[in-house]
């Protein structure tokens, strides 16, 4: 009995030390337990050691003791020594989005608080759409519920860091006697998922009405200052009118925050500020707080 318990852990065992095959002509990362970390294709592999391929450094053998983790190339990079994740939420900013689209199978929740909740989710490659919505409590009339449906197109990348894409919004309050409104819009992103800026414009829509005269634009922008953190800037001018009143905008709305997390979350941070051009010295501010969590493909 003895025997046969022994043979078993020692099969356990075995098994656990089984190494793990990579194909020659895939890019990982290795990092190794003295925090290095060395990006390149495993040519030969051992029970003892591996043969890392390397453009820096050329051929290296690494003891398998020696090493920490083993990762497949998945859009990160290394800076200071660690590795950066690409992370799927960097392709939003604080309240909207840029260019740069989700993968086939990518997708987050994202909350802003805890009553504002919505959804992007990948359908193809350049393809995606969302949804979400807010609970509005109005003491008189109950609560209203907005709901909004959105989708964005972006074309593939033709050049060097630069990415094209055109969408549509829609939104519905329910419980409220109110039109849909809606919006489309087109932007173009300069950059990458660590260093991006957004120009786009918006024409708004109204039930009855029809498309509003009056384009809204946009200016966004986001830095990764970290491992682990991005420091964002929207912009959002209002009313954009300046043939007929000579103005540049009525007004415009202003964001300016922080997204810090990992690959599986981000905690997002800021403040929203609102100025009318007719009474520039009017600030008002609002604070922000929420959490965007990736699901799917990561």
């Amino acid at each position: 009995m003895i025997y046969m318990i022994f043979l078993s852990f020692l099969a356990l065992n075995l098994a656990g030390q089984e190494k793990i095959e990579f194909d020659s002509t895939e890019t990982v990362y290795v990092s190794t337990k003295d925090k290095a970390v060395y990006k390149g294709r495993i040519t030969n592999q051992s029970d003892e050691r591996i043969s890392l391929q390397t453009e820096k450094f050329g051929q290296l053998k690494i003891n398998r003791d020696d090493i920490r983790e083993i990762e497949h190339d998945n859009g990160q990079s290394i800076k200071n020594g660690k590795i950066w994740h690409e992370h799927i939420y960097a392709s939003q900013y604080i309240l909207t989005g840029n260019a740069i689209p989700l993968k086939k199978g990518q997708g987050y929740y994202n909350n802003i608080w805890i009553f504002s909740n919505s959804l992007a989710y990948g359908i193809t490659d350049n393809f995606s759409i969302g949804t979400g919505i807010l609970p509005i409590i109005d003491f008189q009339n109950g609560i209203a519920l907005p709901f909004w449906f959105s989708a964005k197109y972006s074309f593939p990348n033709k050049g060097k860091n630069i990415y094209f894409s055109i969408g549509a919004t829609g939104l519905k309050l329910f419980n409220v006697d109110m039109p849909v409104l809606g919006a489309l819009y087109g932007a173009t992103t300069f950059g990458d998922k660590n260093l991006n800026l957004t120009l786009g414009l918006g024409v708004p829509y109204q039930q009855g009405y029809g498309l509003v005269k009056y384009p809204l634009g946009k200016i966004s922008g986001a830095v990764r200052i970290s491992k682990s953190t991005y420091f964002t800037v929207e912009g959002f001018i209002a009313g954009i009118n300046p043939i007929e009143n000579q103005e540049f905008g009525e007004g415009m709305l202003l964001t300016i925050g922080g997204k810090t997390g990992s690959k599986n979350i981000s905690f997002n941070y800021g403040a929203i500020l609102a100025m009318d051009f007719a009474y520039p010295s009017f600030i008002v501010g609002v604070p922000i707080l929420g959490v965007t969590i990736p699901f799917g493909n990561k």
